[in-house]
């Protein structure tokens, strides 16, 4: 397993998954755009799953937990 630290996103960095901002650390890049990445920390159950390792879209991770939290905000109707 990579045990080097490096910068995002190249593989051995920490990025969050978009929206819940869930720790992962980066495997691979694939040649497709996706990345490769291990679930880090309790957060994830371990027992439906084989391997802590999933497929996800560039798109849907980010250096920081703060850019990868999804915060909506809900309008209050005018009374």
């Amino acid at each position: 397993m990579l045990e080097s630290k490096s910068e995002f996103p190249f593989a051995g960095s920490t990025a969050f998954l978009k929206p819940e901002g869930r720790e992962l650390r980066v495997i691979q890049h694939q040649c497709d755009g996706r990345l490769l990445v291990q679930r880090v920390g309790p957060e994830w159950d371990r027992s439906q799953r084989a391997t802590g390792t999933m497929t996800v879209e560039r798109t849907d991770v980010t250096a920081t937990r703060d850019e990868a939290i999804i915060v909506t905000k809900r309008g209050r109707k005018a009374a």
